[in-house]
């Protein structure tokens, strides 16, 4: 279905989220930060943030990623998914 915002399926995220979970990912893991908003929207093509703050709301609720509202950059991957940065770990020594 074109235009098909559905993010979930019966058996949970959609392969759009997915994507989008993706991409935060890869993302962190090459700059060492998260992406925007407006970033996110430029690698997926789209022309509103609307339909990626509904994926990320989304795999938020799925328990997939989380960030901190209001901080610019704290998209983040959750425990048993890749987590790059290992956040709120130091190096040894």
């Amino acid at each position: 279905m074109a235009g098909d915002l559905r993010v979930t399926t019966d058996k949970g995220p959609s392969p759009k989220a997915l994507q989008l979970l993706d991409l935060v990912i890869a993302y962190r893991q090459e700059h060492g930060i998260s992406p925007s908003i407006r970033e996110l929207m430029t690698a997926l093509n789209l022309r509103s943030p609307s339909g990626i703050q509904h994926r990320l709301r989304t795999l938020r609720d799925l328990g997939l990623i989380t960030w901190h509202e209001g901080c610019a950059r704290s998209l983040l991957p959750t425990t048993g998914h890749a987590n790059p940065l290992g956040a709120g770990s130091r190096p040894a020594g």
